[in-house]
Formats: C-alpha cells, structure tokens, sequence
C-alpha cells in the first residue's frame, strides 16, 4: 500500500495484492513480476508532510476465503477512505512481519543521477501475529536493507523502532 504521483499531478492511493482471487473497487487485475496481481486504485489528493496511516483489515468471509480491506487514514482531518478489497483464499492466512516490507521508488526514469528526491518516514508499523494475544510489532533496530543499484538512497533508523527511506537527489550514503 502507498502513495503514489501519476504523471506530474495526479495523486492516488495503491493497494496491490498478490494470490486474490478477486478485489473491488477500482480494482484491476494485471501481471506484474510474471504473476497476477490485483491493483486498486484511488484518486487521492494527499499532500507533502502530511501523516497517513495505512490498515489492512480483516473483512467478510466467503466459502472461498476472506475479504481484506485497505485503508488510508489522513490523521489531519480525520477521515478514513477505502482503497480497495481483495478475496484471499483461507490458505493465504493472516499478514505478519515475515511479509511485511516497506519501500520508497520512482519509476519513470531509471538513470541514478535523475531522480528526484522521493523520502518516507515510518512509524508504528505492527503485524497481527497469527495468535489470540495481539499484536506482533515489527522492529526496525535490525531491519533487512537493500539497495538499489543506485548510491543515492538509503536508510535512516529514528528512535521507537521508525526509519526514513530516502532517494534521489542530494542524497549519499
């Protein structure tokens, strides 16, 4: 799930979803990486240092799995929207730090010295840790880092397990 900037000024929201047997709304199914994968899309007007915070939550059950619901949460202004839904089969189970990873790309230009400069923080990231006791939070003292074939990106650990990713321009490691 994410932000992304579609052209120099149209904002969305993304949800894609790997091994969905179905999704809704504003939905798609398209190959990515040589499997299919369900891409939901919203017009989104969210802006430059603002807080949002991303849910995936468990929705409805079919007999042939369960829906998920992608959320955005703009914390100014207090209001919740929908990205998308997404049926999973009951063998997919539940989402957990194994398959949780973070990123910040850009995708238009793939030469280094071009990109602009694109940074994301992120903070109070946790995972349903497949048991009735709660919550599994991730921790980022230890986090797996790869780079890019780019050197101007990179990672920042901040205090209480959060961490900028940071690319582009002006930036060094």
């Amino acid at each position: 799930m994410g932000l992304q900037l579609v052209g120099p000024n149209q904002k969305k929201a993304i949800l894609p979803v790997w091994s969905a047997l179905a999704a809704t709304p504003r939905c798609c199914l398209i190959e990515e990486h040589e499997k299919p994968v369900y891409r939901c899309l919203l017009d989104y007007d969210w802006e430059l240092e603002q807080k949002y915070r991303f849910t995936v939550r468990e929705g409805r059950e079919e007999s042939e799995g369960t829906w998920w619901i992608g959320e955005i949460l703009d914390s100014a202004h207090d209001q919740t929207a929908k990205i998308g839904e997404a049926l999973l089969p009951f063998s997919f189970g539940r989402m957990s730090a194994h398959n949780y990873y973070t990123c910040v790309e850009y995708g238009l230009d793939e030469e280094c010295e071009s990109l602009p400069h694109t940074r994301a923080r992120f903070s109070g990231h946790y995972a349903y840790n497949g048991k009735e006791d709660g919550p599994a939070y991730l921790r980022a003292e230890e986090p797996k880092i790869e780079y890019p074939k780019c050197r101007n990106a990179k990672v920042t650990i901040l205090r209480n397990a959060a961490y900028m990713v940071e690319a582009g321009s002006k930036v060094e490691r």
